[in-house]
């Protein structure tokens, strides 16, 4: 595996690695005859220049900060896809986790990736994300300086148990 652009070797000539986290590939849509499954990166015609589209794929935060996979294509040129998957790499170093995601939004994602649930669990959950945290928080920026959250989160908190009673852990 080449790290410094130059062809991966076992690749056949249509990966590439890159110092800088952006692995470039090359693609098609090609249907294997017996399976029905596109071919994708094993395509034997890929090497042929007008055969396929090139790809990048980078590590990039997601709204909750854990490093998620990040792809696109149809790029005509290596050269074009790795400037691209450079682009993304410096929005995500420009912006913090979560950039572009509100409290609600990620409240909502949040609620339908959970697995396992009861029914009632995630009705009782739902409801307290729509009456309760979303009208006080839900505007909030996830990437914003967490002090305003945790501010406006203790008056709810003092709002619902009343200024004389404490949470109980």
């Amino acid at each position: 595996m080449a790290l410094d652009g130059k062809t991966d070797q076992e690749g056949a000539g249509h990966m590439r690695h890159f110092q800088d986290r952006v692995l470039v590939y090359k693609r098609c849509g090609c249907v294997d005859a017996t399976s029905g499954r596109q071919l994708g990166r094993r395509c034997v015609r890929l090497d042929k220049e007008e055969h396929g589209s090139w790809y990048f794929g980078v590590q990039v935060r997601g709204p909750a900060g854990r490093r998620e996979r990040f792809r696109r294509g149809g790029f005509a040129t290596a050269g074009q896809a790795h400037h691209a998957g450079g682009e993304a790499i410096v929005a995500d170093l420009d912006s913090g986790p979560g950039a572009g995601y509100t409290v609600a939004r990620w409240l909502r994602c949040w609620l339908q990736t959970q697995q396992g649930l009861r029914p009632s669990t995630r009705e009782g959950y739902a409801d307290h994300i729509r009456l309760h945290l979303i009208p006080y928080l839900g505007r909030i920026e996830l990437g914003a300086a967490p002090s305003e959250g945790v501010a406006e989160l203790g008056f709810v908190v003092r709002a619902w148990l009343g200024e004389g009673s404490r949470p109980t852990v």
